[in-house]
């Protein structure tokens, strides 16, 4: 991981984009010393990737319930409250 002054950065955005983009690295940017912001390259997921995901989200969804209990209707508790 690399570290430039927000100074330099300001100075030499295009060519820290450009190094990000063909190394895969990021960059944290520093103001006197201390880190700030961090550049990195931005990630898209593959189609493959993407299905996965979704597979697992509906695994968890179909998988892991509240037992059985019915649903909390926050409405009820928020009108229950106001009567105390």
């Amino acid at each position: 991981m690399k570290e430039g002054a927000l100074h330099d950065a300001k100075n030499r955005l295009s060519a820290i984009v450009h190094e990000v983009e063909e190394t895969g690295g990021e960059i944290v940017i520093t103001r006197h010393g201390k880190p700030v912001a961090r550049l990195l390259p931005v990630r898209i997921a593959s189609t493959e990737e993407r299905a996965a995901l979704i597979e697992r989200i509906l695994y968890v969804r179909d998988n892991f319930t509240d037992a059985g209990q019915e649903p909390i209707d926050w409405r009820e508790l928020r009108d229950a409250g106001r009567k105390y």
